[in-house]
């Protein structure tokens, strides 16, 4: 199941990178950056699309490996917890993108979107991260 997540992910942030193109322009043309923001957000959705996806996935699979390998509740809650914290960077990194895409959106200067377009290359960072470690094991 992970493997097949991962390759749509990993287009997602190719996705991501051409938005941070894109934007590096947009900045030098103002008639782009509302372009750029959507596009921007438009990127950052379908990467939440296919992240919520793979959660419940993955979540489900440890539950069903878990069960599988006769492990307790509190085996299982554990290694729920373990999954969630490895998680929480991409969740944290979601949140401040959105943020930021919105501060840009409402201000209309050079540092909002800077600081957005910023803030999606942090979010392809932590899904990054996310993807090395779910390949490593959990």
């Amino acid at each position: 199941m992970i493997r097949r997540a991962i390759p749509v992910v990993a287009l997602y942030l190719i996705m991501a990178a051409a938005v941070c193109g894109l934007a590096s322009m947009a900045a030098c043309h103002d008639g782009r950056r509302n372009d750029t923001l959507h596009a921007a957000l438009v990127t950052v959705n379908g990467v939440r699309d296919k992240l919520v996806a793979f959660d419940g996935e993955h979540q489900d699979q440890i539950i069903l490996r878990a069960q599988r390998a006769g492990k307790t509740r509190a085996e299982v809650k554990a290694e729920i917890a373990d999954y969630r914290d490895a998680r929480a960077p991409v969740e944290a990194a979601l949140v401040a993108v959105y943020q930021f895409i919105a501060a840009a959106a409402t201000a209309d200067d050079d540092l909002s979107l800077r600081a957005a377009i910023r803030s999606v290359g942090e979010l392809s960072e932590a899904v990054t991260n996310f993807i090395k470690l779910m390949r490593g094991g959990s």
